[in-house]
């Protein structure tokens, strides 16, 4: 099992392309060809993975199922789990029948318990890679709510975020770009826009 690092930085709007170029200046060379991702975010009826995520408890994880450029018949079943050791992601390749299950019946996790979907996230993602790092670059970010497909909310910067193992630190180069450093997960960050309030006493149907 490899642990690794996961910076994440605002990318604003009127800097995607500088940074694009900049990328490909400096030789992180593109992994894949930019494509178009979709996930459905699980959680428990109280919420529990968006208050662990919010008030950064260990052990804590995000369960989702992805599938890219809208290809429901090729899904995955995915676990990012933060221990205290490091982080980490299990992936699992799934049947569509599998998703209809989960979507009617939840799904099983031995540490939140039963999970139901709650938010789909959709972004376009570009992929670069150089030596021992990672790079993505996330832009068109948007939520929608399962039971309000029809509301979308859209995020006004994108992310961009570097990967590396434990055993590295971040390359040099981002230091010469115009990035600001934070805290950044897409499933709180739908969450909040797509609910009207959180409330910890309240229950999520």
């Amino acid at each position: 099992m490899s642990f690794r690092i996961e910076d994440k930085y605002i990318v604003e709007n009127n800097d995607k392309i500088e940074i694009l170029s900049f990328l490909k200046k400096t030789k992180f060379k593109p992994e894949f060809k930019n494509r178009d991702i979709t996930s459905i975010y699980f959680d428990n009826k109280n919420l529990s993975m968006f208050f662990d995520s919010e008030e950064g408890s260990t052990p804590r994880k995000k369960i989702r199922i992805r599938f890219y450029e809208n290809n429901k018949k090729k899904l995955f079943l995915e676990k990012k789990i933060n221990s205290q050791e490091g982080k980490y992601k299990i992936t699992k390749k799934i049947k569509p029948d599998n998703l209809n299950f989960y979507q009617k019946k939840g799904y099983y996790d031995s540490q939140y318990g039963v999970c139901y979907p709650k938010l789909i996230v959709n972004y376009n993602r570009f992929y670069f890679k150089k030596i021992n790092y990672r790079i993505t670059l996330d832009v068109n970010i948007n939520f929608k709510n399962l039971l309000s497909s029809n509301s979308k909310y859209l995020e006004n910067f994108s992310i961009l975020e570097v990967k590396i193992l434990r055993n590295f630190s971040i390359p040099i180069e981002l230091e010469q770009l115009p990035l600001n450093k934070i805290r950044y997960s897409k499933y709180s960050e739908g969450i909040k826009k797509v609910y009207d309030r959180i409330d910890k006493n309240r229950i999520y149907f």
